[in-house]
């Protein structure tokens, strides 16, 4: 490994990727084709279609790496790539489903945290007015209460809103923050264990745990609201949803029970996940922005040194080309940003030199061979998008390049 250097170059290699396979229509708008995976009923089908506008699959994530990538190339063909994508989202917006709308990582709240971010880089004002004015428009839509995660729902766009309003002075945003607060008190579900939250339709053996649709991202949601305003009500409900989780914690193993049935054989079987959707990497995440909070939180300590130590663990077998992949939602890239937020937030460069490695094995293994990167879509194939695909994996390597001058995005909460 020469320098981080190669992180950057790494990264710009993939831009220019999607640089070049970007598809233009006659009216400055642009967009890509990949490789997903659709799931209904314990069967998987591989499609390939154009992508949607939002944020986790779409145009608006793909911009949103394009956009970090330009703050240190100044390559103009990306900031024309940029505008293309950005025109596309616009066109489509009245296409996203009501119920949609809302969401961080599926509606419209992913795009308007692309174009602030864009209009911060950019120095694009106008992108901050056009953000802002959707928030408005966002505030009119009813929310629903059948969307309570962090992908499709509240719990995603709470600390999102609560950052637009502390940094630009939009009540708009603080007052749909708390709405959507109160919809996740309203929603909650009360038992032994603690307080969950009904977050999906497909088959559960209980109320999800994890980041992504589980408790420990709605706990996020919650202290977010506390640390804002103060109120005892989120405080006690944040800490309801640990206690909850935490009743399905194995501390032999390390991780959480992933209570999704994926198949007819997994009723009532303990199954554990290692990702930022599901599992530690992700929980971790949670904990390190509950230890900022709830600093005195002896579980939150104690639950976050468990998820570094399995994180660590976990990335063994991806340096094999073959295992695993690299996206951001389940793969090698969303596991290592737990190591790169925990090492930056608590000063630990052992856990830095960790992901570090990570990016290091990807280069050697798959870069350097001419080999494609492992995408997230359970081997549909190549695919361009944030989450599950190439966009993503260059996200990671401009973390790993300069983590103070890119965001995460697996984190979106303010001082993240």
């Amino acid at each position: 490994m020469k320098t981080k250097q190669e992180f950057l170059e790494i990264a710009d290699r993939l831009g220019r990727e999607l640089c070049r396979d970007a598809l233009w229509d006659s009216q400055g708008r642009c967009t890509w084709l990949g490789w997903e995976m659709e799931a209904q009923a314990y069967k998987t089908w591989h499609v390939y279609r154009s992508m949607p506008a939002c944020l986790y699959d779409g145009n608006a994530g793909i911009a949103l790496f394009l956009i970090e990538l330009y703050q240190f190339t100044g390559d103009l063909q990306v900031l024309r790539i940029i505008d293309g994508a950005i025109n596309q989202i616009r066109s489509v917006l009245p296409k996203i489903a009501p119920a949609q709308k809302h969401a961080l990582y599926t509606g419209y709240v992913g795009i308007i945290h692309t174009f602030l971010r864009a209009a911060e880089v950019l120095q694009r004002d106008d992108l901050r007015e056009e953000a802002l004015a959707l928030v408005i428009a966002l505030s009119k839509e009813a929310i629903s209460r059948q969307h309570l995660d962090v992908v499709n729902g509240s719990a995603g766009a709470i600390p999102r809103l609560l950052s637009i309003a502390r940094r630009n002075g939009s009540q708009a945003a603080r007052d749909l923050a708390y709405q959507h607060g109160q919809n996740l008190l309203d929603s909650l579900v009360e038992n032994e264990r603690g307080y969950s939250w009904p977050t999906v339709t497909m088959p559960v053996q209980a109320n999800l745990v994890g980041y992504s649709h589980g408790t420990a991202g709605l706990m996020v949601a919650l202290l977010d609201l506390y640390r804002d305003s103060g109120e005892v009500r989120f405080h006690d409900a944040a800490l309801q949803a640990l206690r909850y989780e935490n009743s399905y914690l194995d501390t032999e193993v390390g991780n959480w029970r992933d209570l999704r049935i994926m198949s007819s054989t997994q009723m009532t079987s303990d199954n554990f996940y290692l990702g930022w959707c599901h599992g530690a990497p992700g929980i971790g995440l949670s904990r390190l922005f509950a230890r900022q909070v709830l600093p005195e939180n002896p579980v939150v300590q104690s639950d976050l040194e468990l998820c570094l130590q399995t994180s660590c663990k976990s990335l063994s077998s991806i340096w094999i080309p073959g295992q695993g992949n690299y996206s951001l939602c389940h793969g090698a890239s969303g596991n290592a940003e737990l190591l790169i937020a925990a090492g930056q937030y608590l000063s630990r460069p052992d856990l830095i030199a960790v992901a570090e490695h990570v990016g290091e094995q990807g280069i050697r293994c798959y870069s350097r061979q001419g080999l494609p990167w492992p995408c997230g879509n359970g081997g549909s194939g190549t695919t361009p998008n944030l989450m599950l695909g190439l966009a993503g994996i260059g996200h990671f390597y401009l973390r790993l390049y300069n983590s103070q001058k890119v965001p995460s995005v697996l984190l979106i909460v303010e001082d993240f």
